[in-house]
């Protein structure tokens, strides 16, 4: 059960650890911008820049570089998880081999050669560990730690906002003609579409946005009773930036980065600092809507609510206007220098931003390059000599030879005449070279792998029904296999049948089947010899 769910947990996580690693040094990046740079970043600039930041939290994917920042870093922090060799409890010694030789070796998911902690590797069982040596067990229940924590803040957080979604249903709008008058005037004036509704109430301290589909404007029952129209006017105008900038849009997609990332505290320094910029980029778009004489009044309007500010019952709202006592002096110094360029995108603005989007939403560039071959003392299982292989080994400059076992039952995939079987020792029909033509990317990379028989002297190839079979000298379309690793070992996939898993059914009998990714279709790579490391292009 633990192995069954391990499978399927070790793609999501894995992603999940790169992205906050990326996502962490993206929002270090920001932060040094802004301290650089101070006012001569725009407040728009200002929060675009954590525009980028979302985005590379939610990137699926993103091409590789060689400007990317991530080039600096080390591989293992932003790998997320690893993929190597290590023997299961209770294992059989029957053979053992150094840390140094080349079967302790295996290759992750991106293709870095990896090594097994431990003094030596041996036995009869092989199992994988994820995430740097980490067991699946410990695997799924750190994964079981993070679920408990984002069902947790996903809680709260709906809790919270449904309680404000109550209070919102209770209280009658505002039907003040003369209110109303303003806010179509603002509304005009900031060119905002569809109808926005004004709620009055007490349970709130601050002016705030609210409503995803349908809008309101939350204004404390003191706002309409204290407040001129003029300093109406300022707030209607700042509430509706946060609606012409798609803040509440934004303001939940970022919630739901936060309750995934929620173990990573930076993340959520980062996400506050970018609400304390947002009100500042609301700031500017209002007073670029106003006289540049109404300055100075919009500033004391913004004092005098927090003049006015008592303890508040609901402690989130999502898009309010004074949005923190912390960021005040902030607010109030920007509005004193505003003027209409503050609010424009500079080129000094527009160049930062194009350079951070190489640099930050780009993945680290990795190539293959063949290494010279370094003898090495290989001590098998079996006593007798290994054989040759009679082909011509020049043409392939990548080249491992290996074995291949079945996780779960322990059986060798062996040569039988012109098919495979499966035996409990591998012997010479269990020897196998893992291949790749000039040029082709090797283990963990996903692709044009051959296996080949050394016995036999014949290519491993899959018909179109998945049935196996050594027949060909030379290699076909149909003699390609990706090799994928995951937290159990290994999958072999054929190119051309795709999605067709090498398994081994119930009457050990060996079969590529499309969907076969379940236990029966995981397998050991034991490699005897190594010839090709991937490295780093940042290495160069």
């Amino acid at each position: 059960m633990i192995d069954a769910l391990a499978i399927h947990v070790h793609t999501p996580i894995g992603w999940l650890l790169r992205t906050t690693c990326q996502a962490s040094l993206m929002i270090c990046l920001v932060l040094f911008v802004q301290i650089v740079l101070r006012r001569r970043l725009g407040v728009r600039a200002r929060c675009f820049l954590w525009l980028l930041v979302l985005i590379r939290m939610a990137l699926p994917w993103a091409p590789q570089s060689r400007l990317s920042v991530y080039n600096l870093v080390p591989r293992a922090p932003l790998q997320g998880y690893g993929t190597f060799i290590r023997p299961a409890e209770g294992a059989d010694k029957r053979s053992t081999i150094t840390d140094d030789s080349p079967a302790t070796k295996m290759l992750d998911r991106s293709g870095t050669v990896a090594h097994d902690t431990s003094k030596t590797t041996s036995g009869k069982r092989f199992t994988s560990s994820v995430m740097h040596g980490l067991t699946a067990r410990t695997v799924i229940f750190l994964s079981l730690f993070w679920l408990a924590g984002v069902c947790f803040l996903a809680g709260y957080i709906l809790a919270r906002n449904m309680r404000i979604l109550r209070l919102v249903r209770r209280v009658r709008p505002v039907t003040d003609p003369e209110i109303l008058d303003l806010l179509d005037d603002c509304r005009r004036q900031m060119g905002t579409r569809g109808s926005v509704r004004v709620i009055a109430t007490d349970r709130i301290n601050s002016p705030s946005l609210y409503g995803l589909v349908r809008p309101h404007i939350l204004l404390p029952d003191r706002i309409l009773a204290d407040m001129d129209r003029s300093e109406l006017r300022h707030i209607f105008l700042h509430e509706l930036a946060h609606l012409r900038r798609h803040d509440i849009l934004l303001g939940t997609v970022a919630s739901a980065l936060h309750v995934l990332h929620w173990f990573n505290p930076l993340i959520g320094y980062g996400l506050r600092r970018m609400q304390a910029d947002r009100e500042l980029a609301c700031d500017g778009l209002a007073l670029s809507r106003l006289h540049p004489n109404e300055t100075s009044a919009y500033g004391h309007t913004v004092l005098r609510l927090i003049e006015q500010l008592p303890g508040s019952r609901l402690s989130l709202i999502p898009a309010g206007f004074l949005g923190g006592k912390a960021r005040i002096t902030q607010r109030v110094d920007m509005i004193s220098r505003f003027t209409k360029q503050t609010y424009r995108y500079s080129p000094l603005a527009i160049g930062l931003v194009g350079l951070l989007c190489c640099i930050g939403l780009t993945n680290r560039r990795t190539v293959e390059r063949p290494v010279q071959a370094q003898p090495e003392v290989v001590r098998p299982a079996e006593s007798h000599a290994l054989p040759e292989t009679s082909a011509t080994i020049t043409e392939y400059t990548n080249t491992r030879r290996i074995h291949i076992r079945h996780i779960e039952t322990d059986r060798y995939l062996i040569a039988d005449g012109d098919g495979v079987d499966c035996d409990s020792e591998p012997g010479d029909a269990g020897l196998w070279e893992a291949r790749w033509a000039n040029g082709s990317v090797g283990l963990g990379h996903g692709g044009n792998v051959l296996l080949y028989s050394v016995s036999k002297a014949k290519y491993l190839t899959s018909d179109e029904q998945g049935n196996l079979a050594l027949s060909r000298l030379d290699p076909d379309a149909w003699s390609y296999w990706i090799v994928n690793a995951n937290p159990l070992g290994v999958q072999l996939i054929s190119q051309e049948l795709k999605q067709g898993y090498i398994r081994m059914d119930e009457q050990a009998q060996v079969k590529a089947v499309v969907w076969g990714r379940d236990l029966r279709s995981q397998w050991d790579i034991i490699q005897l010899d190594a010839d090709t490391e991937t490295i780093d292009d940042s290495n160069k």
